[in-house]
């Protein structure tokens, strides 16, 4: 599902206020939009150093290879947070650009508070938080709109560092790497699933199809032109199907000029 959020049409749904209750039961996107530029106690853990630094573990020594070549790419565009922050859609996120925003996948972070693994309150009073913050922002943005006599504007359009210092409880750098890579490997399944011969495609390629699976996503409905092009192994149309909406036009580019650089597929 593509993102766009310039106009108010285009983000009138995040208007809405949504509670933890109401998000257990949305099927929000998986995927953060933001671009760089822009079980309950603590006695359940018995070490904290493993708490807070799980590590992945691949499948392969092939599928390690490809994920921490697609890695370093990501971390490129997606720059580490140890905060939580809303990307430019509204949306809860954290570490290297992973959504965080239903109540369920928020709570299953490793999150810790002074050093110690984060208690379940903690964890809420910090969602709660966002979830305040980012009603504050459509309010704000709202009654400035009123005032100026103009249009709505995309109220999350700042940089995550506009939110460091919003919430007390914070990830370490691994565990950062843990859901960037558990990320990855879902991404990895799916895009077997539609792209079949992605193993053997040139690394420009690859890159460009892991970078549109992270953000946004492809899906059974979305993609269809990009899908159909790839396996097609058709470099000219293809360059012209990985443009994103709330993406920033120098990262679209970067991807077009991966796949017009592919001389031989």
């Amino acid at each position: 599902m593509i993102v766009d959020v310039s106009g108010l049409d285009m983000f009138k749904e995040l208007q809405k206020t949504l509670k933890p209750a109401d998000l257990n039961t949305k099927n929000f996107p998986q995927y953060a939009a933001n671009d760089k530029t822009n079980a309950a106690t603590d006695a359940v853990y018995t070490s904290n150093s493993t708490y807070a630094h799980r590590k992945v573990k691949f499948r392969s020594p092939e599928e390690e290879k490809l994920l921490k070549r697609i890695a370093e790419q990501i971390v490129g565009e997606e720059s580490y947070k140890d905060f939580s922050y809303l990307d430019s859609s509204g949306f809860i996120t954290v570490g290297k650009g992973q959504l965080v925003h239903d109540w369920n996948t928020f709570n299953a972070v490793h999150w810790l508070y002074n050093g110690r693994p984060a208690t379940e309150d903690e964890k809420r009073k910090a969602y709660q938080t966002m979830l305040d913050k980012r009603t504050q922002l459509i309010i704000e943005e709202k009654n400035a709109a009123i005032k100026e006599k103009r249009k709505e504007r995309n109220p999350f359009n700042k940089i995550a560092d506009y939110y460091a210092g919003l919430t007390q409880i914070y990830i370490t750098e691994d565990e950062a790497d843990y859901l960037m890579y558990s990320h990855l490997q879902r991404d990895y399944s799916n895009l077997k699933h539609y792209l079949p011969e992605i193993d053997n495609a040139p690394e420009a390629a690859q890159d460009v199809a892991f970078d549109i699976q992270y953000n946004p996503g492809i899906t059974d409905n979305t993609w269809t032109y990009f899908k159909r092009y790839f396996n097609e192994r058709n470099v000219a149309e293809l360059a012209k199907q990985v443009h994103r909406n709330g993406i920033s036009e120098s990262r679209n580019n970067r991807m077009r000029d991966k796949i017009l650089s592919i001389k031989k597929w």
